[in-house]
């Protein structure tokens, strides 16, 4: 792993997430400013950005969205989804992270712990099965 690249690092004592770029593979600690103090914070993940593909158009249709192949997509076919689908559609439009879709979510929506999570990354994962991310 080089030192420039980007990772979503997890406090292992207190649970914070932050973003950090400095990484020691002989330890497997990071080490980033956190304004208060300097924090050992152990590697959770590798950041990964994801897009949808321009293959896809994403439709609103009031209480529903739809995500629709064009002629160049290998998936032949249309996705409905409700109105968070369609917010988790919107985000994907841009390069994201699958934490940041999270944590915008979390801002517009008030969920049952887990829920968001577990929501969003079974989403994502159906989106990968018919090739609509890229990344």
């Amino acid at each position: 792993m080089e030192n420039d690249d980007k990772y979503l690092i997890k406090c292992s004592d207190c649970g914070i997430m932050a973003y950090g770029t400095k990484y020691n593979a002989s330890t497997g600690w990071a080490v980033i400013w956190n304004l208060k103090r300097l924090s050992r914070l152990q590697l959770n993940e590798r950041i990964i950005t994801m897009k949808l593909k321009k293959d896809f158009i994403v439709h609103d249709a009031g209480d529903e969205t739809m995500l629709v192949a064009t002629g160049s997509a290998k998936f032949s076919g249309l996705v409905k989804g409700n109105k968070t689908a369609g917010d988790v559609l919107e985000l994907l439009k841009t390069d994201t992270t699958e934490a940041e879709i999270i944590r915008k979510m979390h801002e517009k929506y008030d969920a049952p712990e887990g829920a968001i999570e577990r929501d969003v990354k079974k989403m994502i994962t159906e989106l990968r099965k018919i090739g609509a991310i890229d990344g």
